[in-house]
């Protein structure tokens, strides 16, 4: 038998690799939005209150253990597109606060701009104390737990969905539908926000920047793409 537990990295974590939310509405109908962003406590009431929408990328940890006797194969993880979103404009991007490097985690990358079966199976430089699975097939043996995360995004639209896992017991095929605590995951592309960022300690506020650094013209891939396995 196969357990499963997901967990959504918080978009206001940029240490666990989150890349902050798309507001449909400018900043200044946003008030008291740096407060939340430097102390993510309260953060999940407030984004849901003005619509927010993790922005570009989701990183779903999903962590599969084996709890019976004859080894399980994971052959097949692909995103089931629920819905579409379009990119709101006259919107605000807002990316988090923080003092720290990149997410350190084994991933699946899937564009959802091009496929929901199809993925780049990447390693980000780092340390975990987890197992973590990558490419599949992978065999999953009792009592022996691993992790990866799967990271649905766009470069230019916005979807609901739902992550499918499929493995192979005792012969049968068999599948488990992961959502978001019973409604599909989210996510929207910056493409047509703009953008602030925080301007760091000395300066205790946030500011406008330019575009953002990849996006549909292709500047430059997404962090989690720049090392593959």
């Amino acid at each position: 038998m196969l357990a499963v537990v997901s967990e959504t990295v918080d978009p206001t974590n940029l240490c666990a690799g989150g890349g902050g939310f798309v507001f449909p509405e400018p900043i200044s109908g946003l008030r008291g939005f740096q407060k939340y962003l430097r102390d993510s406590r309260g953060m999940a009431p407030y984004v849901d209150a003005h619509r927010g929408v993790p922005a570009d990328y989701l990183l779903v940890d999903l962590t599969v253990q084996n709890r019976g006797d004859s080894a399980i194969v994971i052959d097949r993880i692909e995103i089931k597109v629920k819905g579409r979103i379009q990119p709101p404009r006259n919107s605000s991007f807002i990316s988090p606060f923080s003092q720290c490097g990149e997410a350190k985690v084994r991933n699946l990358a899937f564009n959802l701009d091009r496929s929901t079966t199809s993925y780049e199976a990447v390693q980000v430089e780092g340390y975990s104390d987890a197992r973590q699975l990558g490419k599949l097939p992978a065999t999953i043996t009792r009592d022996d737990p691993e992790v990866v995360t799967v990271i649905p995004y766009t470069l230019k639209a916005g979807y609901r969905f739902t992550v499918l896992l499929s493995w192979i017991e005792n012969g049968e095929r068999r599948s488990m539908e992961i959502d978001d605590k019973g409604r599909p995951f989210a996510l929207v592309s910056r493409v047509n926000s703009t953008e602030y960022d925080w301007l760091g300690m000395g300066h205790k506020e946030y500011r406008r920047i330019q575009l953002p650094a990849w996006g549909p013209t292709g500047e430059k891939r997404p962090w989690f793409l720049r090392q593959k396995d």
